[in-house]
């Protein structure tokens, strides 16, 4: 009987350090637009979920990015963008891309995952396409999704009045 109990013990907690590796979110990356995007990724920095925010974004077929790395999975997103003609060659898009720790909201965490979106955005940052990279918080994020407004422009709702701009490239 005992030798049952402890197998089960060790099987219930690989299932739990399984579940926080590989499922639950860890943090939360939008791709902002016009469409914009939300990703959930785990502790390896994995998609486990992606999100249209807005209208724009059910145009796009995000199902793919489930699995992929965050650098793959942004840079799938602004592919998916161009083609379907929400960046364009004739005039100055911009991607903003913010971070949101789940759990864990230290500016270190927020710091590695910056460096990781920064590496992987670096060659196609053209004289067309700029990206801007920042964090925010779970409070904002909630807001986001409720009101359908960029993250990235609530941000700096507090310093501009952000109800006058309806896409990132407005806002820049």
């Amino acid at each position: 009987m005992v030798p049952t109990v402890a197998a089960l013990m060790i099987i219930f907690m690989l299932s739990i350090v399984y579940y926080n590796n590989n499922l639950a979110v860890y943090a939360v990356v939008t791709v902002d637009i016009n469409p914009s995007v939300e990703l959930k990724l785990n502790a390896k920095d994995q998609v486990v979920e992606a999100v249209a925010i807005n209208q724009d974004a059910l145009s796009l077929d995000i199902d793919e990015l489930k699995g992929m790395s965050v650098e793959e999975a942004v840079l799938s997103v602004i592919d998916l963008a161009e083609a379907q003609g929400f960046i364009g060659d004739d005039v100055t898009s911009y991607v903003a891309l913010t971070t949101v720790l789940m759990k864990n909201d230290s500016k270190e965490e927020h710091d590695k995952l910056k460096v990781k979106l920064t590496s992987s955005v670096e060659d196609i940052v053209q004289e067309e396409v700029k990206v801007v990279i920042g964090d925010s918080t779970v409070e904002l994020l909630n807001e986001a999704i409720e009101t359908e407004v960029p993250l990235a422009l609530l941000n700096f709702k507090d310093e501009v009045d952000i109800d006058v701009f309806d896409t990132v490239r407005e806002f820049f």
